[in-house]
């Protein structure tokens, strides 16, 4: 008999994460391997975290330098939307802006594990997009803002 397949949310994932590097020019298939190694690199959790998933997006998303409308772009893109409609909807912007923070005022705001998994599936639309994967729209209805608001609250209190 055969063992029973991982058909598992995290194991498909990985598998299309595979499809994508397949397909991959050798430029792209580069920035893939890269950016993979940061998004599933073994961090605690929290901050540490969402830098590592953040870096992992930059690295896909950003080869031109560190204008955030190249993943607004390609959001913009899979899901059939204006760039401003999807920095609406997926908050790449204010993600942006929390990252500054972290990174160049040492803040250290409670991250949400929903935020990691939003940031997650923000990333595999975009991988899949720039490699011309069809995509699994795996950030459907966007980022929360609930869960966004949740840790600019947090960053605000840190200031008084």
């Amino acid at each position: 008999f055969f063992a029973v397949p991982d058909l598992s949310a995290q194991h498909l994932q990985n598998l299309r994460a595979i499809t994508a590097l397949g397909l991959a020019d050798g430029l792209m298939k580069s920035r893939i391997e890269l950016s993979l190694r940061w998004l599933y690199a073994d961090h605690r959790s929290g901050v540490d975290e969402f830098i590592a998933h953040w870096i992992a997006l930059e690295i896909l998303a950003m080869p031109n330098g560190t204008s955030i409308s190249q993943i607004s772009d390609a959001l913009s893109s899979v899901y059939g939307i204006t760039r401003a409609e999807a920095q609406d909807r997926f908050l790449i912007g204010r993600l942006f802006g929390l990252l500054g923070r972290v990174v160049h005022e040492g803040k250290q705001p409670a991250i949400n594990g929903s935020l990691i998994t939003d940031l997650k599936a923000v990333f595999l639309d975009v991988l899949e997009y720039l490699t011309g994967v069809t995509s699994g729209f795996h950030a459907k209805t966007g980022l929360s803002v609930e869960v966004v608001n949740a840790v600019d609250s947090a960053l605000k209190q840190s200031q008084l």
